[in-house]
C-alpha cells in the first residue's frame, strides 16, 4: 500500500497510512468508517497494533515494513484481523 491510499477492510472500515517516517522506521495510521476518522496511531516496524472501541469494531495488524524511494512511500501490514459488531455508530447502522 502507498501513503495516502485508503484500504477497505472486511469490517466495513478502512485504514489509511497518512505518513511514513523511514528514518524512524514508523508510520501514522488512521482508521476510518465512511468519511469519519475514528482513531489514529503511530506504529513502528515489527510492532503489533490495534484499533478497538470495545463496542463496535476491532482491528489489529503488524507493520511488516516501510520503504521509500523517489517515487513512492510503501508499507505492508501482516497478520491483520478486523471484526465489527451489529449496532449503531454515529450516522451508521452496522450489520454483520
Amino acid at each position: 500500500m502507498v501513503v495516502g491510499e485508503i484500504h477497505e477492510l472486511d469490517c466495513r472500515c478502512s485504514i489509511e497510512v497518512v505518513e511514513i517516517y523511514v528514518e524512524r522506521w514508523d508510520a501514522l495510521f488512521v482508521l476510518h468508517m465512511g468519511e469519519r476518522a475514528l482513531e489514529k496511531v503511530f506504529v513502528s516496524i515489527g510492532e503489533w497494533f490495534s484499533f478497538d472501541d470495545e463496542e463496535i469494531f476491532h482491528f489489529e495488524a503488524t507493520l511488516d515494513y516501510v520503504f521509500s524511494d523517489a517515487d513512492a512511500k510503501i508499507f505492508q501490514l501482516t497478520d491483520y484481523n478486523c471484526e465489527i459488531k451489529e449496532g449503531s455508530y454515529g450516522n451508521y447502522d452496522l450489520y454483520r
